[in-house]
Order: structure tokens, then C-alpha cells, then sequence
């Protein structure tokens, strides 16, 4: 029963799941537990406190005419 309700309780907390462009990221990997810290002046970036913690769970790469753009997808961490 108590690990039971220890899965309940992490599991019915809304988590975050966000896409994020990023410059071509080598060094990032699947599995790998980030922070985000962006400027919030811009009004299209959902609110993320600076404590929040997100595991990459999805990478892809595209070949630009401005280079190499990265999107991971982030799932948050509760």
C-alpha cells in the first residue's frame, strides 16, 4: 500500500512537457535531467521556475541555411 501510494502521488501531478530549438547541442543526451533558464520578456514561452527539472525524452536534427538546429523535447521531472 505505501509504495503504492507513493506512485499515486508522483503520477496525478500535471508535469510540463515542452519542445525546445535549440543551437546544435553534441553534448546533450537521452535521459540526461536539464534546467531551462530563459528570459521571460517574450510572451510566446510558457512560465518555468528556475527550480524546475526536465528529463530529455526526444532529440531531432535539422540542417538549416543557418546551420545545425536542434529541437529536444522535455518532460518534466516531479
Amino acid at each position: 500500500y505505501n509504495l503504492m501510494d507513493w506512485v499515486i502521488n508522483k503520477l496525478k501531478k500535471p508535469r510540463k512537457a515542452i519542445g525546445v530549438s535549440v543551437f546544435g547541442m553534441p553534448i546533450i543526451q537521452l535521459g540526461d535531467i536539464v534546467q531551462i533558464s530563459h528570459n521571460s520578456s517574450n510572451s510566446n514561452v510558457v512560465e518555468i521556475p528556475s527550480t524546475a527539472k526536465f528529463v530529455v525524452y526526444s532529440m531531432e536534427y535539422n540542417k538549416t541555411e543557418n546551420g545545425l538546429d536542434t529541437i529536444i523535447y522535455l518532460s518534466e521531472v516531479v
